[in-house]
This record gives structure tokens, C-alpha cells and sequence, in this order.
């Protein structure tokens, strides 16, 4: 009686370390797909900025500039896009989703300004 007690026990707790490793492992996984996608964005910013700069002449003063309007449209100057929500025209409700060209809630369609 007593060994299969210690013996569930055991393989409890290695059951238990296997599925610790395993989230361990997703979310090295997650990690790394994030850094890539991180990665690629920066690289496509870098690149659109410099053709900006010698084709159309912008300054680096320009873009910061730039950025900084976009990042205060929220009314948070905060190194983040906005998530602030929206009313829809028509029933003057919360919208529940940025990608929705209708209204979750009357079905209106949205105006593409909107957003």
C-alpha cells in the first residue's frame, strides 16, 4: 500500500515537471516567433525611413515629430497606440471591435473615418 502511494506520488510530480517544461518550452516558442516579428518590423521601418529621407528629403526631426502627433491621437502621449474606444454614429453605443465595417450592436454601417 505504502509503495503505490510513493509511487503515484512520484509520478505526480514528474508528470507535473514534464507539463512545467512544456509550458516552458510554448512560450520560448512564442518568444521567439514575437522576437522574429520584432525583428522584421524593425528592419521594414528602418528601410521605409531611409527612402523617405533620400527620396523626399524628411528629417530625422520630422519623424519625431510625427510620431509623437500619432502617439497623442489618443489623447495619452505614451509610447503606445491608442485603444480608445469609439461610438458608433447611428445608435451611439461602445463599438466592440476596430475591424468591423457594421455596428455589433444596431448593424449601422461605419463610416472608414472612424477609424
Amino acid at each position: 500500500m505504502f509503495g503505490s502511494i510513493l509511487y503515484n506520488l512520484r509520478t505526480t510530480v514528474v508528470n507535473a515537471g514534464a507539463s512545467a517544461n512544456a509550458g516552458r518550452i510554448a512560450a520560448e516558442e512564442v518568444t521567439l516567433r514575437l522576437e522574429s516579428r520584432l525583428d522584421y518590423l524593425e528592419l521594414a521601418c528602418a528601410g521605409l525611413w531611409e527612402l523617405l529621407k533620400q527620396r523626399h528629403g524628411y528629417s530625422d526631426e520630422e519623424l519625431v515629430a510625427a510620431i509623437q502627433a500619432v502617439d497623442a491621437r489618443d489623447g495619452t502621449s505614451d509610447g503606445k497606440i491608442g485603444r480608445a474606444s469609439r461610438t458608433c454614429p447611428n445608435c451611439q453605443r461602445k463599438l466592440l471591435t476596430r475591424d468591423s465595417p457594421k455596428c455589433s450592436w444596431c448593424g449601422a454601417d461605419l463610416p472608414s473615418n472612424l477609424f
